[in-house]
């Protein structure tokens, strides 16, 4: 009869990453927990999921995504204009990787005066983008623009994002019932990306 009463299990890191691999967020195979889980074991127990996921949308030694399903976008990733190819092009393959393709191709970016001209090519059509704002700071036009160009063959998958109320946010592609699933597991809710408004 007691045990009706007893607390919750506080869940271990290992634990966290079994139940965020079921909504499909795992790390690449060849990454193992220990470059996931960094900090003390109390860390992860007292902000389940966050840190998890921040490592997940994170870039491994190798210069690749830890998971190809979730970008951690900072603010201050952007050093120079050519920063906008790789953001853009890791847009792709969160989406990609969700089951949503979004066919960029050929991206550059190149210095308009205060600006960045971020050219690329999606499937025949080629677009030109003209992001404004400062040459040090992710302008986040470039997240609300892709994300109202992901393509109707991308089926119900859309960008979503969780504001980490900082400059930075964590990026995924799911379909309504995935996101849903995601929030009712972690609690930080995820919100539909396009027409958002989204600012870091």
């Amino acid at each position: 009869m007691l045990g009706w009463f007893r607390k919750k299990d506080p869940l271990d890191p290992a634990v966290q990453l079994k139940k965020l691999a079921l909504l499909g967020f795992r790390p690449r195979p060849e990454i193992g927990e220990r470059e996931l889980v960094k900090f003390r074991k109390e860390a992860y127990i007292e902000k389940p999921y966050l840190l998890l996921l921040i490592a997940l949308g994170g870039t491994a030694g190798d210069g690749g995504p830890i998971s190809e399903r979730i970008w951690h976008v900072h603010r201050d990733s952007i050093r120079q204009a050519g920063d906008y190819v790789h953001a853009i092009m890791r847009l792709a393959g969160v989406a990609e990787a969700s089951g949503a393709p979004l066919p960029v191709a050929d991206a550059q970016a190149l210095p308009s005066g205060q600006n960045v001209l971020l050219r690329f090519r999606l499937d025949a059509r080629i677009c030109e983008w003209e992001l404004s704002g400062s040459p040090n700071a992710l302008n986040p036009e470039l997240l609300l623009r892709t994300a109202d160009i992901l393509p109707e063959s991308a089926g119900p998958r859309q960008f979503a994002y969780a504001a980490l109320g900082g400059p930075d946010a964590l990026i995924v592609c799911l379909d309504p019932g995935e996101l849903d699933a995601l929030n009712r597991l972690t609690g930080l809710g995820f919100t539909w990306l396009a027409g958002s408004g989204f600012r870091f």
